[in-house]
């Protein structure tokens, strides 16, 4: 097996890894009697979102608390030293985008191919999604954007367990249309709404760890991680 082939296979094991204990803690949250951690827990981006009331007031935002902000400097630590790696090694909702990919393959259904010059104007999405979220959650005091967080609504599993189409439709449609794009856009979510790469993106450009092309290897070139 070749080194591209060996990195690719470990991390689709990592990233199944993450996506299993995520699925399995929103279970226990569901059915355990006592009070297990939700998926809100495990979102660094809550410590974005709680960050400021935290410092100004010693509290948290409402469904936020420490373990948000140790995530969350964890992250930060991650990306400076190894880039948005995170995204495509960790994060469920990568898995999620990469599963779909491979299913609208299977199925053979055609790709949306997004324009270049609208694809760069799309990708700035994420960055009003990253500054209204926090701002918003400081305005109301509140974690508000967890009714509507695609990540929330599809791994909390609260569609199984808690399914309630008359109030919790919004959160619903958002998931469906995320994961609808997602289908025939490759990472939709991920390229043009993700809050959390946007800030991953940023800090990326101090990272020590640089990503650079074969250009020899065509259409399907291959990334390297290399020190500069």
């Amino acid at each position: 097996m070749t080194k591209p082939r060996r990195a690719g296979l470990i991390r689709r094991v990592v990233q199944l890894s993450f996506a299993v204990f995520i699925l399995v803690s929103s279970v226990r949250h569901s059915v355990s009697i006592e009070h297990l951690p939700s998926t809100d827990a495990y979102c660094p981006f809550g410590a974005v979102e709680t960050l400021w009331t935290f410092v100004r007031t010693g509290t948290f935002v409402q469904k936020t608390h420490p373990s948000n902000l140790v995530l969350g400097v964890g992250l930060l630590l991650g990306a400076v030293l190894a880039g948005a790696s995170f995204c495509g090694w960790i994060c469920p909702f990568g898995a999620l985008n990469d599963l779909l990919t491979w299913i609208r393959r299977k199925l053979r259904l055609p790709e949306i191919k997004v324009p270049a010059r609208v694809d760069r104007i799309l990708t700035y999405g994420r960055f009003v999604t990253l500054i209204a979220i926090p701002v918003i959650a400081v305005l109301t005091a509140k974690l508000w954007f967890s009714s509507y967080d695609p990540y929330r609504t599809i791994f909390s599993l609260s569609w199984v367990f808690e399914f309630n189409l008359a109030e919790q439709w919004p959160a619903y449609a958002v998931a469906l249309g995320v994961i609808a794009g997602g289908t025939f856009i490759p990472r939709f979510w991920c390229r043009y709404l993700c809050p959390q790469g946007a800030l991953l993106g940023l800090i990326q450009r101090i990272s020590p760890i640089a990503i650079w092309r074969n250009k020899t290897c065509g259409r399907k070139s291959s990334s390297t991680l290399t020190f500069p």
